[in-house]
């Protein structure tokens, strides 16, 4: 067994199925404490492009585009020093070029997320699914929102999708997301394990999957993962809060 774990609250990556159903409280090891950003003004989404048709139905895992314009860097970048408005800015520049943009309708799906908008992230999932029905993240990132009362479902649907992906580690992220809101933590573990597996240096699978961790007492395990989910950090933006995981590592390290 590793390191005495001391007792604070701390939270999951507050993305997609988290913020849309909110967490359950922990009773015992680190407790969640739900992020939460305050939002400089009301976020609305505007009426998107006509639906474009789209015959294949097959659920495919996109490749990531080799580089992105400049706007959805600048994006990027306000999304992760904190900066909203700016983040919006950038991607509505971005979505004003090429409407069907898979990153930055993501990327105005979770900003609303973040702004405690699941409505408005909706609208902006369901465009995406318009531009790509095979969006396996936006796929996994809806069965989530459309079920808020209803986890059991959105498992349901989730695992669902899982047997028609062979690779999806946003639906596993998600599926985890989905499990540690009901304070499901040996299963979320596994979920989020799974999606490290699939993309080993995605910075908030790692970080998540060191909070599900820390969460069953795996203090060791748990400092290796926070550890790797910092350094991946470094290489992009990212969701989480460094310092914050910066810090719980320091307490559980020797």
């Amino acid at each position: 067994m590793g390191t005495t774990m001391t007792r604070r609250r701390f939270s999951l990556l507050p993305l997609p199925l988290l913020l849309a159903m909110g967490s359950a409280p922990s009773t015992s090891g680190a407790e969640i404490a739900e992020e939460t950003a305050q939002p400089s003004g009301f976020l609305s989404a505007a009426p998107g492009p006509q639906r474009r048709p789209a015959p294949d139905r097959s659920i495919q895992v996109k490749p990531l585009r080799p580089a992105i314009d400049p706007a959805q860097a600048e994006a990027h970048a306000a999304f992760q020093r904190g900066d909203l408005a700016a983040a919006q800015a950038a991607y509505e520049k971005v979505l004003d070029n090429d409407p069907w943009n898979e990153d930055a309708l993501h990327g105005m799906a979770v900003l609303n997320l973040r702004l405690g908008r699941p409505g408005v992230a909706e609208t902006f999932f369901q465009r995406a699914l318009d531009a790509d029905p095979r969006d396996a993240f936006a796929l996994g990132m809806l069965a989530g929102l459309q079920s808020p009362a209803d986890p059991a479902e959105a498992e349901r649907r989730i695992n669902a999708l899982l047997t028609r992906v062979q690779a999806a580690p946003a639906l596993l992220f998600s599926l985890g997301n989905l499990l540690a809101a009901q304070a499901r933590w040996k299963e979320a573990q596994h979920a989020y394990f799974k999606a490290v597996a699939q993309a080993p240096d995605n910075p908030d699978y790692l970080y998540n999957l060191a909070v599900s961790l820390d969460h069953l007492h795996l203090s060791d395990m748990a400092a290796r993962h926070y550890q790797q989910a910092l350094a991946a950090a470094d290489r992009g933006p990212v969701a989480f809060d460094r310092d914050r995981a910066g810090a719980r590592l320091k307490q559980l390290q020797p």
